[in-house]
């Protein structure tokens, strides 16, 4: 899936690799935009209401269609899509601050993670700053100057997020993602880009790309 500006403005396609064909997902007059997939639900940030809201749909293989439904209501600005399975994350400012917001299609409910007091925001306009696998979620927040990583793990049982900070480094961490126990992110503590992960069965954080 991707943003795509043919009817001249910010729409939403997908590419079937099985019957190698594109589909358009959202062709609405506003703008659609940071779409989002997996397996065959997609979600997307949606300005049609005036201001921005988070939409999603399944999309069906057999016949090409994926109905929309949208998922915040709120009058205030739902940002930043990230999905996986039948969860979606965004951040939400409907509190007044940049929080992160989780829902299952499953169950139909939505979690408040965190809020802004373990990283303000800020204007959230570059770098997918939330991501999701399963039971965790991770995100970059704003604090003390310096752009750092964060992450929560849902505990089943309890029903309830425990949160964390990964990295406390002067320099600034971005574009958080995660897989299983792994989260993965860009760092410039060592004055260029590089990525680093970190293991939340182990509690050990590497280094990845190459020291140059």
């Amino acid at each position: 899936v991707w943003m795509d500006l043919r009817n001249g403005n910010r729409d939403i396609y997908l590419y079937d690799l099985t019957e190698q064909m594109p589909h358009a997902i959202v062709t609405d007059p506003s703008w659609q935009i940071r779409p989002v997939i997996s397996g065959d639900t997609i979600a997307w940030e949606d300005w049609r209401t005036n201001n921005r809201d988070i939409y999603f749909c399944r999309y069906d293989p057999a016949t090409g269609a994926c109905p929309e439904q949208r998922l915040t209501t709120h009058a205030n600005e739902q940002v930043w899509p990230a999905i996986h399975g039948d969860r979606i994350a965004w951040l939400d400012k409907r509190n007044g601050t940049w929080d992160v917001y989780v829902y299952n299609l499953s169950t139909g409910f939505e979690e408040r993670v965190a809020t802004a007091a373990p990283g303000t925001f800020g204007a959230p306009n570059f770098w997918p700053p939330v991501a999701i696998y399963g039971d965790t979620i991770a995100w970059r927040g704003y604090q003390n100057g310096r752009w750092d990583v964060f992450v929560a793990v849902r505990t089943p049982a309890a029903g309830t997020w425990s949160q964390q900070q990964l990295t406390n480094d002067s320099a600034e961490q971005l574009g958080p993602s995660v897989w299983g126990s792994t989260v993965v992110w860009q760092d410039d503590r060592n004055g260029n880009w590089d990525v680093y992960l970190y293991d939340l069965t182990t509690a050990m954080e590497r280094q990845l790309s190459p020291r140059l």
